[in-house]
């Protein structure tokens, strides 16, 4: 079976799955966290 993505996956990943050395290396989206809202999530109003 062919895998679907694998060139896109190497591509942003790597061929290492344990260090990232693709395009994604250095990128972090920890500044970014406050500011996704997921409904539900930690919402104890019940709604």
């Amino acid at each position: 079976m062919r895998l679907m993505g694998a060139e896109q996956y190497r591509y942003f990943q790597g061929e290492n799955e344990t260090m990232i050395v693709g395009a994604l290396r250095g990128y972090s989206a920890i500044k970014d966290l406050p500011n996704i809202k997921v409904p539900g999530a930690h919402d104890h109003r019940g709604v």
